[in-house]
């Protein structure tokens, strides 16, 4: 008997990371992904961040908020870690950071998904990952979903037709 593939959704501030047979998938628009797959153990997950970085970070007892991409990549790396792994191994996908609130950018001069494209790749680099796969930026949102079980992306922009990524 086939054994099940369980699907998982990925909300706004929501982060997986595991080896079951699970198929992550999230809807971004101006928030961010990363995708990590190690294509030897097929271990790895998702994140989905809203934020650069948590602006009560240097208070005291402020606890791991994975809504802001620190505090996320904070989560991955205690994973890797508990994987016995690093960085260097896993496949990463970076996604989204669209321009959604074109209104929003012209009153306060803020462009939210450029900061978090900003954020992603300089935590990327500071960790040790390289992308694998990148789509970024533009004014369109998002489907992504990883297959855990072969590293497999699936990416759709807007209305337009799925992207298979397979894991290389």
């Amino acid at each position: 008997m086939a054994e099940s593939v369980s699907e998982h959704y990925l909300y706004p501030g929501g982060i997986w990371f595991g080896s079951r047979k699970t198929q992550l998938r999230t809807l971004l628009g101006s928030c961010v992904a990363i995708t990590l797959w190690h294509p030897g153990l097929r271990v790895g997950g998702m994140c989905h961040y809203l934020l650069p970085e948590n602006p009560l970070k240097d208070r005291i007892g402020v606890h791991e908020d994975t809504r802001y991409a620190d505090h996320a990549m904070r989560t991955f790396l205690r994973g890797i870690k508990k994987a016995r792994t690093c960085p260097m191994d896993y496949q990463v996908g970076l996604f989204g950071g669209g321009n959604m609130f074109t209104a929003l950018e012209r009153e306060w001069s803020v462009d939210i998904g450029s900061r978090n494209i900003a954020a992603g790749y300089l935590l990327l680099q500071r960790s040790g990952f390289a992308t694998t796969y990148e789509d970024l930026g533009g004014k369109v949102h998002r489907q992504i979903t990883l297959d855990m079980s072969n590293g497999t992306l699936f990416l759709r922009r807007g209305t337009e037709q799925t992207l298979v990524l397979p894991a290389l």
